[in-house]
């Protein structure tokens, strides 16, 4: 039997965009995401950074960046160095997650 999941919400300045809890759960499930989330925090880290703070690869950490990105997990910026050397930073965007479990199961972010 298949359950249906419907998508959550998350809050944004045009309104709420669609969060596909399948997506969310996966990243969450694994284990170099979570710790990528834990070193990310308000203040946006660059790739390199975040690297040396959780000690995993930099190639491994630029495919996790993509995905909890992508799950509206992670928001990604531009650090703008005057020397022209300008990089990609990342916060996390999210400060709590709620599950809603019923008739419709859901994801919110917030």
């Amino acid at each position: 039997m298949q359950s249906a999941v419907s998508p959550g919400l998350r809050p944004g300045a045009g309104g709420p965009d669609p969060v596909d809890p399948t997506v969310v759960f996966e990243v969450l499930g694994n284990e170099r995401s979570r710790a990528i989330l834990g070193a990310v925090g308000r203040e946006a880290l660059t790739a390199s950074e975040i690297a040396e703070t959780v000690t995993i690869p930099i190639s491994t950490v630029y495919r996790h960046l993509e995905t909890l990105t992508e799950a509206g997990l992670l928001e990604e910026s531009i650090r703008i160095d005057p020397r022209g050397r300008n990089r990609k930073e990342y916060a996390r965007d999210v400060n709590s997650l709620s599950v809603r479990l019923g008739g419709d199961f859901a994801i919110t972010l917030e």
